[in-house]
């Protein structure tokens, strides 16, 4: 499925059947939302945990893929030289129990963010995964990656100190007492129009104004005219002044405003 007009079928969940929308209806979980408005802190705690736990996590399917990989290609397309995913050598910055026990720490803290433990288990194996060089192993993905882990591991020592002391709680940044808020639904709409002006904005961010059936998301939010969308655009054309933001982190929030303008459209338009 196409990756915006998923978007685009995420906020009609209530108009279609839930199938349709399958591959994206995660991007609906609340907190799916809140895991892209973590804060910096948090993100650069989660990369070392992610960091120190990547030589021990579970790599069957990679090896298994390796070796159909091998199978599969004809002799003279095989590369000697380029190892695959699952022979490129990590680091150890810890031992398996001190990697064991500062990514559980991060977890909790992650859970307590973004308010569902399963998803904060998903953004950690996300993040180790972003590390992690291809399947098809190319010398440039595997450089690629070894200097994005080059670039975290020196923002690590005191965090992996605490870990092998086990004095993580005296470094980690404090769990959450309620999950990460939401903007609301103007907020949001202020987004949008900051992150026009980003370059990034129409590969991902512009999923309100794609047409689906003649209209767009956007009409179906605010309607299609008339004095009271003038006055609800100009009351949001204001806010967009007053938001300090760069338009490509406004882009960027439109992905956590997934689920606020879903939640908006099913109060508008209930089954």
């Amino acid at each position: 499925m196409n990756w915006k007009l998923g978007l685009t079928l995420l906020l009609t969940l209530p108009l279609i059947s839930p199938a349709a929308a399958s591959d994206f209806s995660g991007l609906a979980n609340p907190a799916f939302g809140r895991s892209i408005l973590l804060g910096s802190e948090r993100r650069q705690e989660a990369d070392c945990a992610a960091l120190a736990y990547l030589p021990f996590q579970e790599t069957d399917i990679i090896d298994i893929a390796d070796a159909e990989a091998a199978e599969d290609a004809p002799t003279g397309d095989r590369n000697i030289n380029t190892p695959p995913a699952s022979e490129n050598q990590f680091d150890e910055f810890l031992s398996k129990a001190d990697a064991e026990r500062l990514k559980n720490a991060v977890i909790i803290r992650l859970a307590s963010d973004v308010g569902d433990e399963a998803v904060a288990y998903d953004l950690f194996g996300s993040l180790m995964w972003r590390m992690t060089p291809s399947w098809e192993g190319s010398a440039e993905d595997i450089a690629r990656k070894e200097a994005f882990r080059k670039a975290i591991a020196p923002k690590c020592g005191a965090i992996f100190n605490a870990a092998r002391d086990d004095h993580l709680q005296e470094v980690l940044t404090a769990v959450s007492a309620t999950p990460i808020s939401l903007p609301d639904v103007d907020t949001c709409l202020a987004y949008d129009l900051i992150g026009q002006k980003s370059s990034e904005y129409h590969d991902y961010a512009d999923y309100l104004h794609s047409d689906r059936d003649g209209d767009s998301m956007y009409n179906l939010l605010l309607g299609k005219g008339g004095a009271k969308r003038s006055a609800r655009e100009k009351a949001i054309e204001a806010k967009a002044v007053q938001i300090k933001i760069t338009p490509q982190l406004a882009a960027l929030r439109m992905l956590a405003c997934l689920p606020v303008l879903a939640e908006e459209f099913r109060r508008l338009h209930p089954r």
